[in-house]
């Protein structure tokens, strides 16, 4: 498919192609995602278990940074295989959080 996008004023011309989402860290069908941090702090509360099932959107952890709490959502529905992480441990932006 071409799309023709334009940034700060400028067009260009962009060719895309599907691709298989195995293929992309953290997609769909990785029977292993990693959940990153958005931010840095510290995990408030872990909304989940080893072996919930979740859905896109539904808020697994809380993080606070600033004092001011923040919500870390699931990118996909999947099952919660492993917590990297525990309330009351500091956590930097990018690190995993959680494995679907």
């Amino acid at each position: 498919m071409r799309f023709r996008v334009t940034v700060e004023g400028r067009s260009y011309d962009v060719e895309v192609e599907p691709i298989d989402d195995t293929s992309v860290a953290g997609g769909a069908g990785d029977a292993h995602a990693e959940v990153p941090c958005p931010i840095a702090g510290t995990v408030l509360e872990v909304l989940v278990k080893v072996g919930d099932a979740v859905t896109e959107g539904q808020p697994l952890m809380v993080v606070e940074a600033l004092k001011v709490e923040s919500n870390v959502t699931s990118p996909h529905a999947g099952t919660v295989r492993e917590l990297l992480v525990q309330p009351g441990q500091r956590v930097r932006a990018g690190q995993p959080l959680l494995r679907l």
